[in-house]
């Protein structure tokens, strides 16, 4: 993916640097330089945005470690 491909991605998704990097859990700044190509985009970071477009989102993550809690009582 590249730094052009990253910024459609957030578009798309209406996601700003600021959001994107609270759904990835990482900061601003970054998602800021990975948008304007001063970082590559990680494989972890390509991986996420296709799972985003495959309707992953992190409350799913939530979810399913709630439910394996309640397997294992």
């Amino acid at each position: 993916m590249t730094a052009a491909e990253f910024k459609v991605w957030k578009k798309r998704n209406r996601l700003t640097n600021q959001s994107a990097g609270a759904v990835f859990g990482l900061s601003t700044r970054f998602m800021a330089d990975l948008s304007a190509g001063t970082r590559g985009i990680p494989a972890y970071i390509e991986a996420a945005c296709s799972a985003w477009d495959a309707g992953w989102r992190p409350s799913d993550m939530a979810d399913a470690a709630e439910a394996e809690a309640e397997e294992a009582a």
